[in-house]
């Protein structure tokens, strides 16, 4: 066999050298020093490392396994005396922990030989400021590497993107590559009527080169350039812990009307009028001050700020405020308002906030928008004298409490195929509610003691899911392409839908949280989920389980027989409290599929879906 005759020094090899009074160790490989660390000697404020030792090039410093010391073999997390190291020429690596804790340095030069920068290797360095520039050489990252450099706040690779490894969360707020691309966004307010002119900076598909200057007027409706106004500029910028800030600056044109934004470094959105979240208020025809919450040209949160109801027979909340759509009604918009009777929501209105009519003790009628999509937590809950009320067809919930108390609200309890969740004490003590209730068959949450008290009740009859119109959140697939569910995955099959050409894609659900309730964001909109991905792929199974909460109907003392759907698969054994008058029970399901048997009363007749 070949055999390699080693004379002098070796691979691995350690070795020492004193270089200006400091003595450093390192490691021999291929002719040159690696994982160089301190040894010995007076450290000053600022150091440098040896570009050779023993006449081998230093090429990589200090790759430690974190045992809490850096290069300097000075604790990672307070290393003070240092504060300026000056690297060498030759160094190509940076290792785990090299430079950690050195919280004196305020800037560091990374020489452009370096590729790699191993993990924590500038870790909790606190005092660096504003920016790191590495060379194209670089094509590693690690995790940390830059972790709590709280004011370090961006870093440049004069490299592609798909060149660079970056490992973990480095903990920088803003990366930039040599081929990075940033979004301009004009977020242009309809009320403005204004246009953008590019001067400088051609933004393509919504994008610009990073570093670029960007450059543009605006136009009135004559085409006149705008000298004279001051817009502002949106950016939004990750912190090292990892939370997202925006930040909002002023932008003021020169004398020829031309704003600059100088070298993009980041995802702006111009806005040029208001700004989203900027609250406003505006007086209706009925003299009636609403304020409202500006948001991507829309008018959102609208609440009742002032202005005489006693004087209004019917109040008729507007569809547009300074010209823009009205999206949502707030939260408490008109809580305990005593002096309102009949009111008339405009039917660009999805959300009514929680408590939005809460103890509106005179109000007695109500038109509800076409496209409600939901009813939020106690929105009419004590509305006492409320007497009809018509879902509408678009309803995908309603809140808990949501209508509570209302003791003279009749409407037709058969309701609609796109309702999904009804919430905890949602209809509580509804007790002119009359007649069959028959809840739909897209339902999938009936919350505790949801219809509790409705003593008007005489038979509840749930739907089971037929497989016919299919409703997800607010997208449909219609019946004449039926959904097809696999029995065996119990997921769409998307290949007999696909021949039957049902359009699926964007098919979207909303996302509900492990009790079943929506789950919606800070405006109150319910948040959604793709159900499929962009080739018409099933994400998530299509399940029917329906979940009925303790005493959903207890209290219902004229109900006198229900029947249950197949997909339920536990039934507390207190749903049916108080019913008095309660004969009969019909589940479509096999006694052995059920979680929890039904603890039915003495002389109610319980039965099953036989064999």
């Amino acid at each position: 066999s070949d055999l390699e005759i080693i004379i002098g020094t070796g691979n691995g090899d350690t070795f020492t050298e004193e270089v200006e009074g400091i003595t450093w160790n390192y490691t021999y490989e291929d002719g040159k020093a690696t994982n160089v660390y301190y040894k010995s000697g007076t450290l000053g404020n600022s150091v440098t490392i040896p570009t050779y030792l023993n006449e081998f090039p230093v090429v990589s410093i200090y790759n430690s396994s974190n045992n809490g010391y850096n290069i300097f073999g000075q604790y990672m997390y307070n290393t003070t005396s240092v504060t300026e190291v000056i690297l060498p020429e030759t160094l190509e690596e940076i290792g785990n922990y090299a430079l950690a804790g050195c919280i004196s340095f305020t800037s560091i030069e990374i020489p452009n030989n370096v590729t790699r920068i191993g993990q924590e290797a500038l870790y909790n360095c606190s005092g660096l400021t504003g920016s790191i520039t590495l060379s194209s050489n670089v094509e590693y990252i690690g995790n940390r590497a830059f972790y709590n450099c709280y004011n370090l706040t961006d870093i440049y690779i004069n490299n592609n993107e798909r060149n660079v490894k970056i490992e973990g969360n480095i903990g920088v707020s803003n990366i930039h590559f040599l081929d990075h691309k940033h979004s301009i966004t004009i977020n242009n307010d309809p009320r403005e009527k204004v246009t953008v002119e590019e001067v400088e900076g051609n933004i393509e598909d919504g994008q610009i080169l990073c570093k670029s200057t960007y450059k543009f007027r605006l136009l009135d409706e004559q085409e006149n350039v705008i000298k004279d106004k001051t817009i502002k500029l949106l950016t939004q910028q990750r912190m090292p812990w990892g939370e997202i800030r925006t930040i909002s600056s002023e932008l003021n044109p020169d004398s020829e009307g031309i704003y600059t934004i100088e070298s993009v470094i980041r995802d702006y959105i111009i806005c040029t009028g208001a700004v989203n979240g900027e609250t406003a208020t505006h007086e209706d025809n009925q003299g009636i001050t609403w304020q409202y919450t500006y948001e991507d040209g829309k008018a959102r949160a609208l609440k009742y700020e002032s202005g005489d109801l006693s004087e209004i027979e019917t109040l008729e909340v507007p569809d547009k405020v300074d010209g823009l759509i009205v999206t949502t009604l707030a939260n408490e918009s008109l809580k305990g308002h005593n002096d309102i009777v009949n009111v008339i929501l405009p039917d660009s209105i999805t959300n009514i906030g929680e408590s939005a009519f809460e103890n509106c003790t005179n109000l007695e009628t109500i038109v509800l928008p076409v496209d409600l999509e939901f009813i939020s937590n106690s929105a009419f809950k004590g509305c006492t004298s409320l007497e009809q009320v018509e879902l509408p067809e678009k309803l995908v919930g309603i809140g808990n409490e949501g209508f509570s108390g209302c003791s003279s609200l009749t409407m037709d309890l058969s309701l609609k195929n796109k309702l999904r969740t009804v919430g905890t004490e949602s209809f509580k003590d509804c007790s002119s509610l009359e007649g069959e209730l028959v809840l739909p068959e897209s339902l999938v949450k009936i919350g505790n003691r949801a219809f509790n008290g409705c003593s008007g009740i005489t038979k509840l009859t749930v739907l089971a899911y037929t497989g016919g119109e299919e409703i997800v959140g607010s997208s449909i697939i219609n019946q004449s392409a039926n959904v097809f569910i696999n029995e065996t995955t119990n997921m769409l099959d998307t290949t007999i839908a696909n021949l039957t050409g049902i359009n699926i894609i964007g098919l979207t659900a909303p996302v509900i949280d492990k009790d079943g309730n929506y789950m919606k964001d800070e405006w109150g909109n319910i948040i959604t989920e793709n159900l499929v991905d962009e080739y018409g792929r099933y994400l998530t199974a299509l399940r029917r389980t329906i979940m009925i909460g303790e005493e959903a109907f207890s209290g219902c003392t004229n109900l006198t027989e229900a029947y249950l759907p197949t997909g339920i698969t536990k039934v507390d054994s207190n749903i049916f409290k108080g019913c008095d008058n309660l004969v009969y029970i019909y589940i479509d399901m096999l006694k052995e599929d059920m979680e929890e048997e039904i603890e039915a009363p003495e002389g109610i007749t319980v039965q099953y879906k036989a064999e």
